[in-house]
């Protein structure tokens, strides 16, 4: 028996050791795994963006199924920053969120500022540039913290940029020299390009051409020597070329735009290309050839439409209408003039409707933070009235307590309680009076405090935008009259043969050219400041693809719920799904309907665990995901077992503004943005299924068309 004891000891001895190195390996085959597919993922960034995503997505579902949540953030942050780089900024911003929430709790403090960043860099391209400031001073605080000086010198080139849209020109050189002075001890020549490229775009804009150019040369030389990616390389000879044109170097601005092609055509980078061409279309414009500027405008305005870039079809078309004045070509000319005022007028409403919405928010900013003051004035309240009870307590047990000395003490005794409790309950009336008082007040303060901010935004607003807009009619007027007064001159010289005349035409020639660039300064400004009080911008329509829909419903219920995750430790949903094999490929807007699809199960988790809060033990929260193909619909059920939604408020469920939940936890944008992308975006539906408290199911049906032989 002994013998047999001592065998599988040293069995044990061999084995456990043995079973831990070969555990260690598996690890190290992991890791070595992981990093491949990461290097892979950023070599195929500028080269082919979807592959590098999918691979990204491999590396993701390869980490979940290993259950190795650190390189699960860090391919969620892959993500986040190949659909960055694509525009697809909604499904960036979740897999970003997930990122930065696994990073915060590790206290992975460098990982955290990388983070940072692309959410600083997602939301500039918004438009938010406040936002995005606020993410860059934050990544900013944490390379200090570390002291790491090449963390600290691309954070401040960063902020820089979000500076320069902001017109904060001098601000943002101030900013590109001090991350100058942090990158050259180092000799970190990826730093010192972005700076000096920064430095050199915001000296062109104050006209210090010179220094301008000395600056944006030292970029290009360091992106040489780093045989930088194309579409960075790109960018800087765009710069320069800009550069040139305002120094009147057309053919060096030429050359460079030229150059820009080269480098973006083999890659099919199309925001360059169009760009580019709409560069060089005014470039052969100022230089009086129309025919090939025609060419390359057309061509640029091509790509813009294809790719739903907006924010430069209006000059375009604008330009176009000149060159086709310019060829006698007038129809054509007017039809590209009402192209421009047709896109420029859809861009102002949209711009209003952004401007609604961050009024929208900073009210309900406004009253979560008043809330908040309420509920800590209440609390501190109740805590004075509890140790005031305390106190009464104990005076009376001492009262009590003395009464047993003797009879006659006893008496008097009883008469002071009696006494003392009358006081104790006058006194507890003036304090709920007082309180009722106070609660009165404080409502009455928090409505005036709403209504006086939400009327000095409104009037802010107005006062802001009417000024540069009357500077901008103001010079439209005088530009008329001077183009009057100049026929009448014309009309002058012809009949007399003037040489004064001419003079004079020549004198009006020029101050309606300086008009018409205050005209231009203005109206920039007008945009200016109705772009800064963006919050929640959005791109345009995004591109249909033909898209696997039960991959993609899979992928958009893991990333929910894996988010939700995130950010709460104790959340806990079960998941289960029923996808219809029939189903197959439909052609979609897939950022859009990640969207949707992002607020339907986010919805649901959300409805299911609060039921679990206010339930029983046993509860389990639920949500359910399943396809079907019927015979011209493809439909999506999204399910919970929450609480259910009441029929009285199911009609007004999907409209603005509208939520059930409570105040601060959402905006009320959710279900109304997700039923026009359905119905309006996608020719589709989007129903709700509710019975009392017995939980709620959203139906999507989506059309397709069947396959004719």
């Amino acid at each position: 028996m002994l013998q047999r004891k001592n065998f599988l000891i040293l069995i044990l001895t061999v084995l456990l050791p043995a079973a831990a190195i070969f555990s260690q390996k598996e690890r190290s085959h992991q890791n070595t795994k992981f990093k491949a597919l990461l290097l892979t993922s950023d070599s195929l960034s500028g080269i082919d963006p979807p592959a590098a995503i999918s691979i990204a997505k491999e590396g993701r579902q390869l980490a979940v199924a290993f259950r190795d949540q650190q390189q699960e953030a860090i391919f969620n942050r892959q993500l986040g920053k190949l659909l960055y780089a694509e525009a697809e900024y909604d499904s960036a911003l979740a897999y970003l969120t997930a990122a930065l929430a696994y990073f915060e709790s590790a206290a992975a403090d460098s990982n955290q500022a990388e983070t940072l960043h692309l959410f600083e860099l997602s939301y500039k391209n918004l438009g938010e540039y406040a936002l995005a400031m606020d993410y860059g001073y934050r990544a900013l605080r944490i390379w200090e913290k570390l002291d790491d000086k090449r963390g600290i010198g691309s954070a401040y080139a960063k902020l820089s940029d979000e500076l320069y849209y902001q017109g904060r020109f001098e601000e943002a050189v101030s900013y590109c020299r001090r991350a100058i002075a942090l990158h050259q001890p180092l000799n970190n020549l990826e730093g010192l390009a972005e700076a000096h490229q920064y430095l050199g775009e915001n000296l062109l804009v104050l006209e210090q051409f010179d220094e301008a150019l000395e600056n944006l040369n030292i970029a290009i030389k360091y992106r040489t020597t780093l045989k930088s990616p194309p579409t960075l390389l790109g960018s800087l000879y765009n710069s320069r070329g800009n550069l040139f044109k305002h120094m009147k170097r057309l053919d060096d601005a030429l050359a460079d735009y030229q150059f820009c092609l080269t480098l973006y055509e083999p890659i099919q980078f199309k925001g360059g290309i169009s760009a580019t061409k709409a560069n060089i279309s005014d470039i052969l414009m100022r230089k009086g050839n129309y025919q090939d500027a025609l060419q390359f405008r057309l061509e640029a305005i091509e790509i813009m439409e294809e790719t739903n870039s907006s924010r430069n079809l209006p000059e375009s078309f604008w330009r176009l209408s000149q060159i086709y004045e310019s060829l006698d070509q007038h129809p054509l000319a007017l039809d590209a003039y009402k192209q421009f005022f047709n896109i420029y007028d859809s861009l102002l409403s949209v711009q209003k409707d952004r401007a609604m919405s961050e009024l929208q928010t900073e009210y309900e900013t406004a009253r979560k933070e008043n809330i908040i003051k309420l509920q800590e004035q209440e609390l501190t309240k109740k805590n004075a009235i509890q140790y005031f009870s305390i106190g009464v307590v104990v005076l009376l047990g001492i009262i009590l307590a003395l009464t047993y000395n003797s009879y006659r003490a006893k008496r008097k005794a009883n008469t002071l309680l009696t006494e003392a409790a009358k006081r104790d309950a006058e006194k507890a009336q003036e304090i709920e009076k007082a309180y009722k008082q106070l609660q009165s007040t404080q409502a009455q303060l928090l409505h005036s405090e709403k209504m006086a901010s939400l009327g000095q935004l409104t009037a802010g607003i107005a006062h802001e935008i009417k000024n540069p807009l009357n500077f901008v009619n103001n010079f439209a007027e005088v530009t008329a009259e001077m183009v009057g007064e100049l026929k009448a001159l014309l009309n002058k010289q012809t009949a007399e043969t003037s040489p004064n005349a001419a003079g004079t035409a020549e004198d009006l020639f020029a101050d309606i050219a300086q008009n018409c660039q205050l005209i231009a300064h203005h109206g920039k400004r007008a945009d200016s400041i109705i772009r800064s009080m963006m919050q929640h911008s959005r791109g345009g329509k995004g591109v249909r693809e033909l898209t696997k829909i039960n991959p993609f419903v899979e992928e958009y219920l893991q990333l929910t719920y894996h988010g939700k995750r995130a950010q709460d430790a104790g959340f806990n949903v079960k998941l289960t799904s029923e996808y219809d094999p029939e189903v197959g490929e439909l052609n979609i807007v897939p950022q859009e309907m990640g969207r949707v699809l992002l607020n339907l199960i986010s919805n649901a988790c959300d409805a299911a665990a609060e039921h679990a809060r206010q339930s029983v033990a046993d509860f389990m929260p639920e949500v359910a995901v399943s396809t079907e193909k019927t015979a011209d619909h493809i439909k999506i059920r999204v399910s919970d077992n929450g609480s259910g939604i009441p029929a009285d408020i199911q009609a007004k469920i999907f409209e603005p503004f509208f939520t059930t939940k409570p105040t601060g936890k959402g905006t009320g944008l959710g279900l109304s943005l997700s039923y026009d992308i359905v119905t309006e975006g996608h020719g589709g539906a989007l129903e709700i299924e509710t019975t009392g408290d017995s939980g709620t199911t959203f139906l999507v049906s989506l059309p397709y068309k069947k396959e004719t032989s």
